[in-house]
């Protein structure tokens, strides 16, 4: 008669930690789809974070206000696929 042990089922744990700041000491960049607002509270879902140094929309991810349609224009730089 031999003994044969149940296998024992382990769970891995997610990490329980927060990446604060990166190397240079800043915060991290946030990474994937995120929702930028404008200043009058329109939002618009975005695939990912606009260039910070865009000087065609200064780093907001859209360009400004259509008059006619009130839709916002987005910067073709930071989305060129949009």
């Amino acid at each position: 008669m031999d003994y044969i042990p149940k296998p024992v089922e382990q769970k891995e744990t997610p990490p329980s930690y927060e990446l604060k700041k990166d190397v240079s000491g800043k915060a991290p960049i946030k990474r994937g789809a995120q929702t930028l607002q404008d200043f009058k509270g329109r939002k618009f879902r975005v695939p990912f974070p606009p260039k910070e140094n865009c000087k065609r929309c200064l780093g907001r991810g859209y360009v400004g206000i259509n008059a006619k349609t009130n839709y916002l224009i987005i910067c073709k730089k930071c989305y060129p696929m949009m």
